[in-house]
């Protein structure tokens, strides 16, 4: 928490609240090919269609977009200056499949197009599991908790507090037969699950 004369600075959201402020982000590993993803500046970043035909491409952005769990908002080029590494040949995954005839059928490989961040980072939620107050210190861990839009799963969430709550990881269990049982998601000997 930030204080700045009378006004305090919160980065953190409650548990009640939809904001997601955390000032610390979780980074997965991309694949490598993401880092011969370009941005286009001369158009994309303003909202210009067509853009002005120069290409400032800016290679760095789109490999942390999507090592946060993240979707880029404009279609992204691999494709490089002459005399430079081909992106095709170097990163096959990177080719794209397109429509270049508007026909309804694709015709054309190509490295410019719209990539999703689940082409880069597999679909893993047990990798990272947070509970609601590691959930509210990272500001990317309940985006990576739903695996919509085309972003992949990296999150799995739970609920940790509250004893009494049955749908909380803490709650004793319930009686199955002659035993109760406690969660199937965290297990711990110490906890007689």
């Amino acid at each position: 928490m930030n204080v700045s004369g009378t006004t305090t600075y919160n980065y953190g959201a409650k548990p009640e609240t939809t904001n997601n402020k955390g000032i610390f982000r979780i980074y997965w590993s991309p694949k490598s090919s993401a880092k011969l993803l370009q941005t286009d500046l001369s158009g994309y970043d303003y909202g210009a269609w067509p853009h002005t035909g120069n290409f400032e491409g800016v290679v760095g952005p789109a490999y942390q977009i999507f090592a946060q769990g993240y979707n880029c908002s404009a279609p992204l080029s691999a494709v490089v200056p002459v005399g430079e590494i081909n992106a095709y040949y170097a990163a096959p995954d990177l080719a794209k499949l397109q429509d270049s005839d508007f026909d309804g059928v694709a015709d054309q490989i190509n490295t410019v197009g719209f990539y999703y961040c689940s082409e880069f980072l597999e679909d893993n939620p047990s990798q990272c599991m947070l509970d609601e107050s590691a959930a509210d210190t990272f500001a990317n861990a309940k985006n990576a908790s739903l695996g919509s839009s085309g972003r992949p799963r990296r999150v799995t969430l739970y609920k940790s507090r509250g004893p009494a709550d049955r749908s909380s990881e803490a709650y004793i269990g319930d009686v199955s037969g002659a035993y109760g049982f406690r969660s199937a998601n965290i297990f711990d000997l110490r906890r007689d699950n």
